[in-house]
């Protein structure tokens, strides 16, 4: 398989977010798996060595970053899961890198907001973009979206080689009060635990609701713990 550096591509005309604008930003790792694509002219002819997509949208949308000090800059945007990072353009359709830090509060990209933030992953801390589904006083839900690439089978008598394809996965994370960012527990019971003397409250609320664990109706059930939160403050 034929191996490229996008690094030039994607880093030549990389820059760095600043409280007054967008430079660039490098990253070892980063460098490292784009140097693990083949060579391709474009994003668009990615998909002549792969299957499968390597970012959540396929289509520039309008995004939005959100500085911690008010100040908003406005860019088309996608979000890169392969290499976790959030591409844009400028006015001259060059693509740049955007770099996440302190200084940046949120993301939006279309309907999605992302974060930067620290979470588990597995029992090591990481630091990386997160889709922020529901944000409370309390307690927050986030998506975790990670992309990996699957071996295509090899050639053999009877058929051709199969492309490697991008393969994504989505995985729920939360955080009550000033707790660090972790998955959602597995199991009801172990999730229901996280609610603490609200539990079985909760529990309850999802039982005559019919509400799952799962991305559509997550928020639903913090937005209820929160409210159950307030009453008591009150």
């Amino acid at each position: 398989m034929k191996k490229l550096f996008l690094i030039s591509f994607f880093f030549g005309c990389i820059c760095v977010l600043r409280a007054q604008d967008v430079n660039s930003i490098n990253s070892t790792m980063n460098n490292f798996r784009l140097s693990m694509l083949p060579e391709v002219a474009s994003f668009e002819t990615i998909g002549r060595y792969y299957d499968g997509n390597p970012f959540l949208e396929s289509e520039w949308l309008a995004g939005r970053v959100v500085m911690e000090s008010g100040q908003v800059l406005e860019y088309p945007m996608k979000y890169f899961v392969y290499t976790d990072q959030i591409l844009l353009k400028n006015e001259q359709d060059s693509i740049r890198s955007l770099n996440l830090s302190e200084q940046v509060r949120d993301v939006k990209i279309g309907d999605r907001i992302f974060v930067y933030d620290e979470y588990y992953w597995g029992s090591k801390m990481k630091k990386g973009i997160l889709e922020l589904l529901y944000r409370g006083t309390f307690g927050n839900v986030f998506l975790l979206h990670t992309c990996k690439i699957e071996k295509g089978r090899e050639a053999n008598g009877y058929q051709e080689r199969e492309k490697d394809a991008f393969r994504q996965q989505h995985t729920l994370y939360y955080n009550i009060e000033d707790a660090e960012i972790t998955a959602l527990p597995r199991t009801k019971r172990d999730f229901f635990r996280i609610f603490g003397v609200y539990a079985a409250r909760v529990e309850k609320f999802c039982k005559e609701n019919r509400l799952k664990t799962n991305p559509e109706d997550m928020p639903r059930i913090f937005t209820y713990y929160d409210e159950l939160k307030k009453e008591e403050n009150q």
